[in-house]
């Protein structure tokens, strides 16, 4: 067997070997050693995981301690800052004062002659902290003479080894539209902590930053083709994980997020509830294997321990049921998982058809569909207050989306894809944006919206998303294995890094092989393959993850849990057995727009729904009054003489139009 090693007791090597693996002979080394091995993986395609760039200083100008200039907070109160080099690796020794007050020590390094940074949008930096200093942040700053561009990680030096890449996008610089890129005059590194009453004694520490280093995504090369696992080679992969999915169930019901804590959190019970559905067998309503009777119990706990409004809470305990986390800490619902249970409970009932569900999948959709805008923007709320806000993050979006076109609701699934397209895709660099308002390259966005791109047969965009995402977020982390992180490149996320090989992004196959020597005996996964708490923006921790094996179930199976389950949901709208032509004349143009022309006035507001023969909505539009003759196009892609449905409704009327498409 081969070996590949990484030395991170002092620095990376200048000629590091996982770059140097991973950029020259990814394919011809990795890939020839792993099908030697496994002969059962599908041939994959030529990509390079990770990135390499340029360096934005010379070596020598870098590792120069003499040429750093220090400054502190308040030095009467203690703090220090002092600058030492080992060859081409800086070191900032710092220490803080006492005191319940913002804290720092900063190097900066003044340039002789200004420098163009204009053509990178992506820096990357290596860099190693101490042990216990989680309370510290680490900060890089950018200077033109006028603007300051600024981005922090809180307790990052507190990362007690070398983590290589440490990416971050132009874009996610605070001030970074102002800075003239092509005059960067000052390059500054800084540590911080904030005021607190935890954090008042002196302290003391250093932070090792090697290899300050930029790069140009835009020119990056993307994968054309997806790839996949061979799920055929992995049913005992996946077996073992829905039994290990299954003896986490509690009496409640719940299945066990952290056993740790003893904590069932709402994201995982919806993704696992539909991976025991898809797994489930029923007859006449009966649960008849073990993922049934799991489902069904779970499925019932949910029923009846909803919110009165419709939404549930964010976490119980599991052996209990007592709530543990009700909704967000401003009081709103979060719209990234209360989904989830949509989505499990409407699986659930087209496997089993147990109609005790119904009513808090009705209850449910009414809160949701409530949140929704006519323009696709999706709300939350403070059930307490009633007070709305925008939601702004890809992932929930991405969660409610499925919820709906699970339930059949594909019409406002369309708008909402539609809004968040428009608002949370960068056309330029090709990825999907943390939320709206941030451009953060991170895992889950792009990893979940790249599936409706697929469905849309939008393939390439889909894996220039994907390819984008796999260099950023891709990392060695502690050295133990590769795989990806979710925000920043410190660690491997092992739920991340299986959401990636579901949605077949490129060097999954690889990927995959690195996953699988971290399954465990019981057949879960960690949440992570180290301890280092919270840190730049992530929470890793080695607990097995009910949420990682469930990912791990849906990657074995060669399924994915966006995809739809087949059967008629709760909440669509029944086929009308009589047709109803009153007042409209309706037919397709050969345009293949739907035309309606009214017989009469029409005084009031109408709504015009499209419904395929299964009762799912497929268009929906609402026209005000006295429009006079209406035209909108109806999806493409569907198959030639579909039968469809026309609904037209008003207050207190409703009337029924078959035609052929």
């Amino acid at each position: 067997m081969i070996n590949f090693t990484l030395d991170f007791q002092d620095k990376p090597k200048a000629n590091n070997p996982m770059k140097r693996i991973f950029t020259t002979n990814y394919k011809s080394i990795i890939y020839l050693f792993v099908f030697m091995q496994f002969p059962c993986l599908l041939s994959a395609q030529s990509f390079t995981l990770g990135w390499s760039g340029m360096e934005l200083v010379s070596k020598s100008t870098f590792g120069n301690s003499s040429g750093w200039v220090t400054n502190v907070a308040n030095a009467g109160l203690g703090d220090k800052s002092i600058v030492t080099a080992n060859g081409d690796t800086l070191k900032l020794n710092w220490t803080f004062g006492t005191g319940n007050r913002y804290k720092w020590a900063q190097c900066y390094l003044s340039l002789p002659q200004a420098i163009s940074l204009a053509d990178y949008d992506l820096f990357g930096f290596n860099l190693k902290g101490m042990p216990n200093k989680g309370n510290v942040g680490f900060e890089l700053k950018f200077e033109d003479g006028t603007h300051q561009a600024v981005l922090r990680w809180d307790g990052l030096a507190g990362l007690n080894r070398w983590a290589e890449n440490i990416s971050a996008s132009k874009k996610q610089f605070e001030n970074s539209a102002s800075m003239d890129w092509s005059k960067v005059k000052v390059i500054s590194l800084a540590v911080y902590a904030q005021a607190s009453d935890q954090y008042v004694s002196s302290d003391m520490g250093s932070v090792s930053i090697y290899q300050l280093i930029g790069t140009k995504m835009s020119g990056w090369e993307r994968a054309t083709t997806r790839e996949f696992i061979n799920a055929q080679d992995f049913v005992t992969t996946k077996e073992n994980a829905i039994s290990a999915i299954i003896n986490r169930q509690q009496s409640t019901g719940l299945l066990t997020t952290w056993t740790q804590d003893g904590s069932s959190w709402l994201y995982g019970q919806g993704l696992a509830l539909k991976a025991l559905c898809i797994e489930g067998d029923w007859k006449q309503g009966v649960p008849v294997n073990a993922a049934a009777v799991a489902a069904e119990k779970l499925a019932l706990f949910l029923t009846y321990n909803q919110q009165p409004e419709g939404y549930w809470p964010r976490a119980w305990n599991s052996n209990s049921g007592t709530i543990l986390v009700l909704r967000e800490a401003d009081g709103t619902v979060w719209m990234g998982d209360f989904p989830w249970i949509i989505t499990g409970l409407q699986s659930y009932f087209k496997k089993s058809g147990d109609l005790r569900v119904k009513p808090a999948l009705e209850n449910g959709m009414k809160f949701l569909r409530d949140l929704i805008m006519p323009d696709g923007k999706l709300l939350t709320i403070n059930p307490q207050t009633g007070v709305k806000s925008e939601v702004t993050s890809c992932e929930a979006y991405a969660a409610v989306i499925l919820s709906l076109y699970e339930s059949g609701d594909d019409s406002r699934a369309n708008s909402l894809f539609s809004y968040i397209f428009t608002h949370g895709w960068d056309s330029q660099l090709r990825y999907w944006r943390e939320a709206t308002y941030s451009d953060r390259i991170v895992l889950f966005a792009n990893t979940w919206m790249s599936y409706y791109l697929f469905r849309k047969g939008e393939t390439q965009m889909g894996l220039d998303a994907l390819s984008l995402a796999g260099k950023v977020l891709y990392t060695h982390g502690n050295g133990a294995s590769f795989g990806m992180d979710g925000i920043v490149p410190l660690a491997v996320w092992i739920e991340g890094t299986l959401s990636y090989i579901a949605a077949g992004g490129p060097g999954s196959v690889f990927l995959f092989e690195e996953i699988r020597k971290q399954i465990h005996s019981d057949g879960m996964v960690s949440h992570y393959n180290e301890n280092l708490g919270g840190i730049g923006g992530i929470w890793a921790v080695d607990w097995h993850s009910l949420d990682g094996t469930s990912w791990l179930y849906f990657t074995t199976k060669g399924i994915s849990p966006f995809d739809v389950i087949t059967g008629i949901p709760v909440g669509v709208h029944s086929i009308p057995v009589n047709e109803r032509k009153n007042n409209f004349e309706v037919s397709v143009l050969r345009t293949g727009e739907l035309f309606i022309r009214p017989l009469l006035p029409v005084q009031k507001e109408i709504n015009i729904r499209v419904i395929q023969l299964d009762g799912r909505i497929i268009s929906e539009k609402k026209v005000p009054a006295n429009s006079g003759e209406i035209t909108f196009p109806l999806p493409q892609n569907r198959p030639a003489r579909e039968v469809i449905f026309v609904q037209i409704s008003g207050k207190g009327q409703m009337e029924s139009y078959r035609v052929i498409r």
